[in-house]
């Protein structure tokens, strides 16, 4: 067994250059039989990357990830209360290991020290007639007021917060908001990304709503959070304690340098290659967050652009892939099988993925067919996730969706990057024309990474064309009336409703931030805000890295300025 720890930055480097080195290693494992195992421990990039399901460590291939964080109760309470017994030690009463326990966030570190510190002072304080010697209220004060122990806990929550700067701006706003309301009060997914953009628009305003709730689980994951059933607080009273006063929270918010770089593993927005070298539609932190093992409903909103309609085969690939943890897709076709798919199900059974495509519904049908899967509820030991196909362009869905906490359950499609171009490259044959790191870039300049364009590459490329003709041809195709009116028809931008922002976006020179933006369009556009947040829904937007500064997506721009509708 090869023991690896502090694996954060390889990883960063092996998804980089493509995992050379870890798939050396998956391999020499599959070669020994799994006589040879390696064992990989990190922090919060290896976190992310051990939940992405198409990464040569995923759990078909190295088995389960483990979280070592805070305890359960139970282990948590034998962690202290065994070794002390063991040591002709008792407890008082109970409520004193539970004490220690919430003070200690029920982190095993931070009950290892406060267990030593524990021991030392009962031992000091023996009486002749023991053992056993009993811990009581005073000993507890008086570990409990060390300021050591204090440090150290301290210490601890403050190393974690800063793994990534977006960790403590996201705590900070919730320690405030606990300090105002109660730190069992829970903020909703929606309320804090807002609250985050504002004070730190840089990093988060152009978080989509499944990248910032993959934010919060890890912080879940690393004890800091809990996630109640309406949204997210503290873990405990005491990581607020740890987190400062009122004052000093404010002080810290206003203290946090915009110019952070927030950590980021390359492959999250890693694609994968579909039959017929089409690229999937979904990242892998989408799907990896889709396949989950929780009773869920997801909403994929998307375009014939974004290649809505290739959501079903990339689910049904990671289905075919991790057969013993997901069965085969479920697609009912009726309201009947629908409900009845909603609550069936045995216990201890593979995962179950209904997809429901309500593209064709009626606005009451779809808030129907939402509200079903939140209150329809399969038996306990059975986890299955609705995923409710809708289309990004449909205002009537749109308004039926604004009902329900989007924040939470929306996961929306969205141009590939120069990272998911790469991944959907790398390991197909087809498309080895663009191999290199410049033909790549240049394919992404001619398609903003609209997956409909990267398809027609992929059938370009499949009749051995090479990057340059391919470019060429994609390029002289979108300069044609027909070509630019496909893709705008695609991407659903060519509604009357959006005929008029759309033509004074396209005449801007330089990108602007959001208030801006809204300023200089209301007074054409009263409905300014609402149409720039559903041009987001359509990615029809790009964002300028390190600002908050919008403009119209460049490959639409250039097709509205020369045949857009009038």
């Amino acid at each position: 067994m090869l023991l690896l720890d502090e694996c954060d930055s390889f990883f960063d480097a092996e998804a980089d250059a493509g995992f050379p080195q870890t798939t050396r290693l998956r391999d020499l494992m599959s070669a020994t039989e799994r006589r040879f195992k390696p064992v990989f421990a990190g922090l919060h990039q290896v976190q992310r990357f051990a939940g992405l399901p198409n990464q040569p460590l995923a759990e078909a291939h190295f088995g389960r990830a483990l979280g070592i964080g805070p305890l359960s109760p139970g282990p948590a309470y034998r962690l202290l209360q065994e070794p002390a017994e063991a040591l002709g030690i008792n407890f008082a009463h109970d409520s004193l290991i539970h004490r220690l326990l919430a003070y200690c966030n029920y982190h095993p570190k931070l009950l290892q020290v406060a267990g030593e510190a524990l021991v030392s002072e009962a031992l000091a304080s023996r009486t002749p007639d023991g053992p056993p010697w009993t811990i009581d209220n005073d000993i507890l004060e008086r570990v409990i007021g060390s300021p050591d122990l204090r440090r150290r806990i301290r210490d601890t929550v403050r190393l974690n917060l800063n793994l990534d700067p977006r960790y403590k701006v996201i705590a900070l706003l919730i320690a405030h908001n606990a300090h105002t309301h109660g730190v069992e009060n829970s903020m909703s997914t929606r309320a804090l990304r807002q609250q985050c953009a504002e004070w730190w628009p840089e990093s988060f305003t152009h978080h989509t709503a499944d990248e910032f709730r993959v934010l919060l689980e890890e912080m879940v994951g690393l004890g800091i959070l809990a996630n109640e059933r309406d949204g997210w607080r503290l873990r405990s009273s005491n990581v607020l304690r740890l987190l400062g006063t009122p004052d000093a929270i404010e002080e810290e918010l206003h203290a946090h340098d915009p110019n952070d770089t927030s950590t980021r593993l390359s492959i999250s927005q890693a694609r994968r290659p579909l039959p017929g070298a089409r690229i999937s539609p979904l990242t892998e932190q989408q799907i990896a967050g889709l396949v989950r093992r929780n009773n869920a409903l997801r909403i994929v909103l998307g375009t014939d652009a974004t290649c809505l309609d290739d959501v079903t085969t990339a689910l049904a690939d990671q289905q075919q892939r991790t057969p013993s943890e997901l069965a085969p897709l479920i697609q009912p076709t009726t309201l009947h099988a629908y409900r009845q798919a909603l609550s069936a199900g045995k216990a201890r059974s593979p995962h179950r993925l209904i997809v429901s495509d309500m593209r064709r519904f009626k606005p009451d049908a779809v808030d129907t067919a939402l509200r079903d899967a939140i209150t329809r509820q399969p038996a306990s030991g059975v986890t299955r996730c609705v995923i409710a196909l809708i289309d990004a362009g449909n205002r009537e869905h749109l308004e039926v969706l604004s009902h329900y906490a989007e924040e939470d359950i929306l996961v929306p499609l969205q141009r590939a990057t120069t990272d998911g171009i790469r991944s959907w490259v790398t390991p197909t044959d087809v498309l080895t024309a663009f191999n290199a790191p410049e033909d790549r870039r240049r394919l992404f300049s001619v398609t903003g990474g609209w997956p409909i364009l990267l398809n027609q590459a992929a059938e370009l490329a499949a009749t051995r064309h090479s990057a340059p003709d391919i470019c060429r041809t994609l390029h002289d195709a979108l300069a044609t009336p027909a070509g630019a009116n496909q893709l705008l028809e695609a991407a659903a931008l060519t509604g009357p409703a959006l005929q008029g922002i759309l033509h004074d976006l396209s005449e801007l020179d330089e990108p602007l931030p959001e208030d801006d933006l809204v300023d200089l369009l209301t007074s054409d556009h009263p409905d300014a805000t609402d149409a720039l947040a559903t041009l987001r829904h359509l990615s029809a937007l790009t964002e300028t890295p390190g600002t908050d500064d919008s403009a119209l997506e460049a490959t639409i721009a250039t097709a509205w300025r020369a045949h857009g509708p009038r």
